[in-house]
């Protein structure tokens, strides 16, 4: 918890207004370019969803991805805006923030529905049917050893004949 609470307060600090991020008084909550905050930030954060998710398994961290793109593209866009001399509007950092909400909402209910409807996905060894079985391996060959011939025994030597005498 101690770690924690610099962030915390790091966030708080950056979300109290200041003289260059008052939202502008005259801005209008449906403004034209609002639609175009939502949508973005839907589809940032539900791609973040989706493309974490060939990654990881863990939804939280799927989620927490698509969180982090959508709000990191909404603040860098407010940033770009504050340092060429418009306003930070906060205005726009909400419907940023209720596109990612929505965006993440979508994609991790589509994510949840075969759980939801009672339904597994295949297992990948019924994705695709053999159209025949496997043939069946034969028996395994036992070679029959045969034993070494023994080595023939040598002729015993035959006796030289005696010479004839005249």
């Amino acid at each position: 918890m101690s770690q924690r609470l610099p962030a915390l307060f790091l966030m708080l600090g950056l979300l109290l207004p200041s003289e260059g991020l008052r939202a502008d008084e005259e801005e209008d909550w449906f403004g034209n370019d609002k639609a175009l905050h939502y949508g973005v930030s839907m589809g940032l954060a539900s791609a973040g969803y989706g493309s974490c998710g060939l990654v990881f398994e863990n939804v939280w961290l799927r989620l927490a991805s698509g969180a982090c793109l959508s709000t990191t593209a909404g603040i860098t866009k407010e940033l770009i805006d504050l340092a060429f001399g418009g306003p930070f509007s906060w205005h726009d950092m909400a419907w940023n923030a209720a596109g990612m909400v929505t965006g993440l909402f979508v994609v991790w209910s589509i994510d949840r529905l075969p759980a939801v409807l009672g339904e597994r996905p295949p297992a990948p060894e019924q994705l695709e049917e053999p159209a025949s079985p496997p043939p069946a391996s034969p028996p395994p060959i036992e070679e029959e050893i045969e034993p070494e011939p023994e080595p023939e025994p040598e002729p015993e030597p035959e006796p030289e004949p005696e010479p004839l005498s005249f």
